[in-house]
């Protein structure tokens, strides 16, 4: 959770919740630890979020 920090999503963020729901998968950490930048991971973070909610 330290890398989701680092990567621009606040505790209190929609893409911060979204990692702690998605990280209790290890496919799903491993996805994000290999994206490329902090840029991509809270995009990635941010439409995953998106995906399952709908905002």
């Amino acid at each position: 959770m330290e890398e989701v920090v680092a990567c621009g999503a606040d505790y209190d963020s929609n893409e911060h919740f979204i990692a702690s729901e998605l990280f209790v998968k290890k496919e799903q950490r491993e996805m994000f630890m290999i994206l490329p930048n902090n840029a991509v991971k809270f995009n990635w973070l941010s439409r995953k979020y998106k995906a399952k909610y709908g905002n």
